[in-house]
């Protein structure tokens, strides 16, 4: 919208320059008209004089005031004709118009020099000059090199010494023209931007007259320029239900310097339907004269608000059973101990859920079913708790529930025993009966903890000794209870660090290719590069394993470097075998400890450079998350890679806790979005709703949009018609090893 606005200001700015020359243009006219006035008139004599040739012309007595006024002020072509139209006087600046020397224009015929189609024209001035003093009037002469170029001719009769002659100025409107037409174009230009602009635009005086409307303004407000003739009328309807609002609006409307924004404003549409709307104001001061021409330009953010707050919510809450997820769960707990901090006595309890044998209902009955089971069992939790207490589902059968402000140990141990007693009647679904238990590991608030994942684990390791003991059952954290799944978790995890260096020292990691495609086309347009750790011993080792301990212990920084080098190594040795990769584009991710690095960018451009590959064919992916919490401190990178012709795209675009607003103040080309909204895109009106809000938004702001994780052609009909671009999944192909990526470029 930005860019709208910029480009209409620019136009105003070329049409106010261009119409101040034109005034220049026809000022300087009027000084000589005025002075062929005074000649006419007798304020200056003229007297007749005898050339040594014989021929007849004339000079003028105060010499001084008519060559300052009507020759070098005026700076116009002027001549004197004879009765008869023969050139008597010439000054130099009409012979250059010709293009011809002085002495070959004066003696001349002056309708020699006129264009044929105007010939009857001038005929008509000539002869008729006492009836049409001081009019003016177009004509195209011709020079002498046969171009015609356009003038505009004023004659007036003078008789002197009874002899009748005449006195011509010629004025050049070649720069006039070109100026009028440039004006032209310009307000053509406005016009067209103003009338086809998408966004909503209204232009008003201000007394409040609308002048204009543009057709978007009538699509999405239903009013059209007939029925709002003032802007006050349409405030009245669309603010109708919030006339403080409306009021402050209004008087904002006229305080306009150049240009302010308005903010987002909830009106009603002529339809009874209401949306949000953000306003920008822009002042044309120099337009219809001395009154002040405003523009109000809209954009409509409701579905981009609507889709936020679907985010938020998708961010901090549970899309299967509604309840808070682990982000927000995780922020509660922070408060209550930031509350135990300010009040000793202050008393909570974390309790860590688990539904018994879960895992038999998911094998044996479905997902399906044991989605419903766990949707069952959470309505079960909430109806256990008090008003003030939390429960979350952390994923899985896993869940958590925080309860706030006891009055005692005891009181958190009833609540634990009432979900397990809860549980002695079956749960009903579809006609069957689920007998299902539950096992608790309860963790008390301590002086002693500080942390909420520490009170967390504490649960945790309570919960799994519930199990131990039987299930169906709580128990207390203690810190004798046996930690032996903790102590290998932490081992395996050395272990892992230990073979990840190992890794990287023996070339164990490969990489593989998953191609993207065009959903308009069906045409490959880039792969993205993933990387597998391929274990002498241990076979494939997932990402998900190996990349959080490389992001924690550094060694992200020398894996990450050889992905980019050896995936644009790999790219480059593609074009050079095959034409149709020549437009490819490979996509890494980059890491946040990679792009932390005060060399980042040089190492870039240092493979590059080796590689061959054009920065044209490379595209970087940032997680949004990561995104978020460095949005400042990446502004560097992201700038310098732009710079470079190196494509920027947000990773898992819908799963950060962020605002759809920030995109246009970034520098992306691309929004790919997470595979879970695809996923759901097909049951969940919820997701269609945030895969239909960000393409809007993109496609406003001219970013691309990827769909990941499109494994389904109903699920690719539906992104199709919803105009996504682009899109990867295992519909078209899983992530391939180079020979059989290789076969998709032949």
């Amino acid at each position: 919208m930005e860019d709208q606005e910029s480009r209409i200001a620019g136009l105003l700015q070329k049409i106010d320059e261009l119409q101040e020359q034109i005034r220049l243009l026809r000022e300087q006219y009027s000084i000589a008209h005025e002075t062929l006035q005074a000649i006419r008139t007798g304020e200056i004599d003229a007297v007749v004089m005898s050339s040594d040739r014989g021929e007849q012309v004339f000079t003028l007595q105060g010499v001084d005031y008519v060559y300052q006024r009507f020759i070098e002020q005026m700076g116009e072509g002027a001549v004197t004709l004879s009765g008869e139209g023969f050139i008597l006087y010439s000054n130099q600046k009409f012979a250059k118009l010709l293009g011809y020397p002085l002495q070959k224009v004066i003696g001349s015929e002056f309708k020699n020099f006129v264009c044929y189609q105007d010939l009857v024209k001038f005929e008509d001035l000539f002869h008729n000059s006492q009836k049409q003093i001081g009019k003016r009037e177009e004509f195209w002469l011709i020079r002498r090199d046969g171009n015609k170029f356009p003038v505009q001719l004023s004659l007036t009769q003078l008789n002197i010494g009874n002899t009748f002659i005449y006195c011509v100025i010629i004025t050049d409107l070649t720069e006039y023209k070109r100026k009028e037409e440039a004006v032209r174009e310009s307000e053509e230009r406005f016009r067209k931007s103003f009338l086809d602009s998408p966004f909503p635009m209204i232009m008003y005086l201000e007394d409040g007259e609308v002048l204009a409307i543009n057709q978007a303004w009538t699509e999405l407000s239903g009013y059209s320029i007939n029925e709002i003739p003032t802007i006050t009328n349409w405030l009245e309807s669309a603010l109708a239900e919030n006339p403080e609002v409306m009021f402050s609006f209004t008087q904002r409307l006229y305080q306009v310097d150049r240009k302010v924004d308005l903010g987002e404003i909830n009106i009603r549409t002529r339809w009874g339907e209401n949306r949000v709307w953000n306003f920008h104001s822009l002042l044309l001061s120099r337009i219809n004269g001395e009154r002040k021409t405003f523009i109000l330009m809209a954009i409509d953010v409701t579905a981009r608000n609507r889709a936020e707050d679907l985010l938020r919510h998708n961010a901090l809450y549970d899309s299967l059973t509604g309840l808070p997820n682990r982000v927000l769960l995780m922020d509660r707990i922070e408060q209550a101990l930031k509350h135990l901090k300010r009040n000793k006595k202050y008393l909570f309890a974390v309790l860590f859920l688990d539904i018994d044998r879960f895992k038999l209902i998911n094998d044996t009955l479905g997902h399906e079913m044991g989605d419903k089971v766990l949707i069952a069992c959470a309505q079960k939790f909430s109806q256990c708790i008090r008003s003030g207490d939390t429960v979350a589902r952390l994923g899985g059968d896993e869940f958590i529930i925080l309860l706030q402000d006891l009055n005692s140990k005891e009181e958190g141990i009833q609540i634990a025993e009432r979900i397990i007693t809860s549980f002695n009647l079956p749960i009903s679904i579809e006609g069957k009966e689920f007998f299902i238990t539950a096992s608790i590991g309860i963790s008390f608030s301590s002086k002693k903890i500080n942390m909420a994942t520490e009170l967390l684990s504490n649960a945790d390791l309570a919960m799994y000794d519930a199990k131990h003991i039987g299930k169906a059952c709580y128990r207390i954290f203690n810190p004798t209870l046996p930690q032996q799944g903790t102590r290998e978790l932490e081992v395996e995890k050395l272990e892992l660090e230990a073979m990840l260096s190992a890794a990287l020292k023996y070339q164990q990691f490969i990489l593989c290719y998953q191609p993207i495609f065009s959903l308009v086309t069906s045409n490959l347009v880039g792969f993205e590069a993933l990387v597998r750790w391929k274990h002498p011993h241990n076979g494939l080792i997932p990402p998900n394993k190996f990349i959080p301990i490389a992001e924690e212990t550094g060694l992200i920084i020398p894996l990450s470097e050889w992905i980019l080098r050896e995936a644009c190594r790999q790219m480059k040795a593609w074009q050079e075998h095959f034409e149709n990769a020549a437009a490819l584009r490979m996509s890494i991710n980059v890491s946040g400890r990679q792009i932390k690095q005060s060399n980042c960018v040089e190492k870039i451009d240092e493979i590059l450079a080796a590689t061959g590959l054009s920065a044209n064919n490379l595209k970087l992916e940032i997680t949004e998350s990561l995104l978020m919490e460095n949005r400042e401190s990446f502004g560097y990178f992201l700038t310098q890679m732009k710079r470079r012709g190196i494509q920027l795209s947000i990773d898992d675009f819908g799963t950060g806790y962020s605002s759809l607003s920030y995109l246009h103040r970034l520098p992306f080309d691309t929004i790919k979005i997470d595979g879970y909204f695809i996923a759901n895109i097909a049951a969940e009106e919820n997701s269609i709703n945030i895969v239909q809000a960000i393409l809007t938004l993109a496609h406003q702001l001219n970013i691309d949009v990827i769909a990941e994780g499109i494994e389904t052609e109903h699920q690719f009909r539906i992104l199709q018609e919803l105009g996504c671009e682009f899109g990867q999944g295992y519909f078209f192909a899983r992530p391939l090893d180079v020979q059989a990526a290789k076969s998709l470029l032949i």
